[in-house]
């Protein structure tokens, strides 16, 4: 019963991933049409940023009709644009039930300028060249010479000093309150979330503590005014473009076509594989369609740096593969901010400087932590299997007398070629000819001769499953697992069926630090504290009538915004703002 589940289940993520590979196709355009549409939300911590300091920055994907968050979508982007409509960086970021974060550090390298962050799904990039979440982000980098960008030269009287910030503690669903508005260096506030509407009230949320700017920047974008990032075209009801951009509904699509060698033409039907090598190694298959193109999706909790890619059965050597780079979305109606200082702000920048480098200084002693992933089953560990670990048995020179003498239900023969072959006898059945599947270290090896090569001193452990694996539109009579004992086989194939591509993985999920000062930890005291971002929490769930968020100030004194920013299970926008001083 259970080998008859699993390859139901394949056959049904096998159907679902053949509808989304097939672009220019009527019944394509119609399951887009009837597919909710998304947008994204980015909360960030600042519009101002200085050389040395972090943005953050929490994804709220959403339903585009109803604000809830959307559970289509896996995978969201993130990125940094310069004036020149370059990328400072891209970010992918894992989706789990339309909500991701991550973060940037501003480095030295990175010049003076006005930039834009914009953010999307692949999905997104369907509603248009503009439906995309753009803010505006200014950076100064007060330690390259050339700040030409961002300086004014007009010699015009302008007031560059930031007004007073207006507060917007309550909505009609929440309210932010504090244990008071002035407090002193290194000192415990309490902010309170109270929830006015009972159920109405809950939600995902997301909080920031940051020193104002004493500068006029560019407005952050708000929870309750983001739409007006999307143009009004941008939800499109009746798509006829002969191109739909897949959603990346199991995780990130790893695109390519498949080409014969002989005739130049795409290659319909043919099986393709990507293996991810490792000890929980991952591996994929999925079938070309007519126009040879194939899309392997792959979940993203995982940190491996490379893949390999290969056009299966034993015609390999006459296909080519060709890998489909993500693009990104339209840039080229973005419209960057004319952010201007002068030399009156010398001693702030100066100031801010110096407790940034302080900051930097002992970050070894005020670092971030990253989530663990959860470790992802491999596809065959439903499966029974016997296992031999080699040095329980006398070791042997070469690897066709280990399965000689040792491994159980495992033999080569020649093939009709004359090369040496693999099998693995079935539990009920030894007259099938199906090859079985061969991994090494998690690489997928398809000449079998590759591994009889291979030295036997080598290996620590060979796995051997019995029962028939369905991958695709191929049946494998067992799989072959061999680990080596330094994780270190490197790829022998060689190839135009073949492709190994550096991996574009998802940024870590990050539990933030957090400064506490009490009896307990009293070590902390003589550590110097300049921080202006006293608090990121990307990660509020609001299920109760209040919750207490707590925090400490630093010596860095000033006005500081506490912005809490998100959406209500009903999908109602949420922006609450209170000034507090530190003294």
């Amino acid at each position: 019963m259970k080998k008859i589940k699993i390859i139901i289940l394949l056959i049904i993520t096998f159907s679902i991933q053949t509808i989304y590979s097939q672009n220019g196709n009527n019944s394509y355009i119609d399951s887009y049409n009837f597919t909710p549409k998304e947008n994204i939300f980015l909360h960030y911590n600042t519009s101002l940023l200085f050389a040395g300091e972090y943005f953050y920055y929490k994804v709220y994907c959403n339903n585009a009709t109803r604000n809830q968050l959307s559970t289509l979508s896996k995978v969201a982007y993130v990125e940094l644009i310069n004036e020149d409509k370059q990328q400072v960086f891209r970010h992918k970021i894992s989706l789990k039930n339309g909500l991701g974060q991550g973060d940037f550090f501003i480095s030295t390298t990175i010049p003076s300028g006005n930039y834009k962050i914009i953010a999307y799904t692949q999905w997104m990039k369907n509603g248009g060249k503009d439906y995309f979440f753009q803010g505006d982000i200014s950076i100064i980098n007060p330690y390259l010479a050339n700040q030409n960008s961002i300086m004014d030269t007009t010699n015009v009287s302008t007031n560059y000093f930031s007004e007073d910030p207006i507060e917007t503690n309550i909505s009609n669903y929440l309210k932010l309150t504090t244990n008071g508005n002035n407090f002193k260096k290194r000192e415990k506030v309490s902010v309170s979330i109270t929830n006015l509407k009972e159920t109405g009230g809950f939600g995902n949320y997301s909080i920031s503590v940051r020193k104002l700017d004493t500068i006029n920047s560019s407005e952050r974008r708000s929870a309750k005014d983001y739409k007006k990032n999307y143009s009004t075209h941008g939800i499109s009801k009746n798509k006829k473009d002969s191109e739909v951009h897949n959603p990346e509904i199991n995780g990130g699509i790893i695109s390519g076509s498949i080409i014969n060698i002989s005739t130049n033409l795409p290659a319909e039907g043919e099986n393709v594989s990507i293996s991810i090598p490792g000890e929980n190694f991952i591996f994929k298959t999925t079938t070309t369609d007519e126009n040879g193109i194939f899309n392997l999706s792959i979940k993203e909790n995982h940190i491996k740096e490379t893949g390999i890619i290969q056009v299966l059965g034993e015609d390999r050597d006459n296909f080519s593969v060709e890998i489909t780079e993500t693009s990104s979305v339209d840039l080229s109606q973005l419209k960057f901010n004319s952010f201007k200082i002068t030399p009156s702000i010398k001693e702030m920048i100066l100031e801010r400087s110096v407790y940034n480098q302080i900051e930097n200084g002992y970050y070894a002693i005020k670092p971030d932590t990253i989530v663990s992933l959860p470790i992802q089953k491999p596809f065959y560990s439903e499966y029974d299997s016997t296992i031999y670990t080699l040095d329980d048995y006398a070791r042997f020179s070469t690897i066709k007398d280990v399965f000689i003498e040792i491994i159980e239900n495992v033999w080569t023969t020649k093939n009709k070629k004359g090369d040496r072959v693999f099998y693995v006898r079935n539990y009920t059945d030894n007259n099938k000819n199906y090859l079985p599947l061969i991994f090494v270290d998690g690489v997928l090896i398809q000449n079998h001769n590759h591994l009889l090569e291979y030295k036997a001193n080598k290996i620590k452990k060979i796995e051997i499953l019995q029962g028939e694996a369905h991958f695709g539109t191929t049946i494998y009579q067992g799989v072959i697992i061999v680990e080596t004992i330094d994780h270190d086989y490197k790829n022998l194939l060689k190839g135009d069926f073949l492709k190994e591509l550096k991996l574009f993985n998802s940024q870590p999920t990050k539990n933030y630090f957090h400064q506490v000062y009490n009896n307990n930890n009293k070590s902390s005291q003589h550590i110097p504290d300049f921080r202006n971002q006293l608090l990121w929490n990307p990660t509020i769930t609001l299920n109760t009538k209040e919750q207490e968020i707590i925090f400490y100030t630093s010596d860095n004194t000033g006005d500081y915004e506490i912005c809490l920013e998100g959406f209500t299970v009903y999908g109602k926008p949420i922006t609450l703002r209170k000034v507090i001083n530190v003294n």
